[in-house]
């Protein structure tokens, strides 16, 4: 079951930059988010994955067409296209996205994982999405 049907590409931050005071990419890359691990993302991650008793949680940021990965527990992975991640969900309609089955909506994961629940972070003062906190289970659930 998914409780937000939002379809398509995915979204992108393509355009976000029009705004001469910011040059999202920038942003996300450096101040915001860094490539580098920081304790606090870690720490907000597993709480959680203990919070949801998931074993998949992770804090992620768009930059154009890719979801960076901040801090994750459970999942080895930097990176992956916006468009082939659940995330994308999250970040195209700005909401809590929940999907008990991932089912067949996004193979990639096969049995690694099959529910989802993720919450938008958005920029402050324009409340655009920029990123996730989510987690992920192998087993079809409700959250």
């Amino acid at each position: 079951m998914v409780t937000d049907s939002a379809q398509g590409t995915g979204p992108t931050l393509e355009g976000a930059g029009d705004s001469p005071e910011t040059d999202w990419p920038s942003v996300l890359g450096g101040e915001l988010f860094g490539r580098h691990p920081e304790p606090a993302w870690d720490a907000l991650v597993r709480i959680a994955a203990g919070l949801m008793d998931a074993p998949i949680a992770g804090v992620t940021w768009c930059e154009r067409d890719v979801l960076w990965v901040k801090a994750a527990v459970g999942i080895d992975i930097d990176r992956a296209l916006l468009a082939r991640v659940v995330c994308s969900r999250t970040i195209a309609t700005n909401r809590t996205t929940v999907v008990e089955d991932l089912g067949d909506s996004f193979p990639d994961y096969g049995d690694s994982a099959r529910s989802y629940a993720g919450v938008p972070i958005r920029w402050p003062g324009t409340q655009r999405p920029v990123g996730t906190v989510f987690v992920m289970d192998p087993q079809v659930r409700t959250y």
